[in-house]
């Protein structure tokens, strides 16, 4: 999943970031399995230090 198809819905834009950013950010994205059918998608924050 790339950055591009999470905001996509959204108010922000990929244009706030910069390449390195984009980048930086899709590899920090990973699935974790919920209750749910399907699994979610995490990025760690590193300010909050939590997922």
């Amino acid at each position: 999943m790339n950055l591009a198809d999470i905001l996509k819905d959204s108010n922000y834009k990929l244009s706030q970031f910069t390449t390195a950013e984009i980048e930086q950010l899709e590899k920090a994205i990973t699935l974790k399995p919920t209750k749910v059918m399907f699994p979610t998608r995490f990025v760690w924050c590193g300010k909050r230090q939590l997922s």
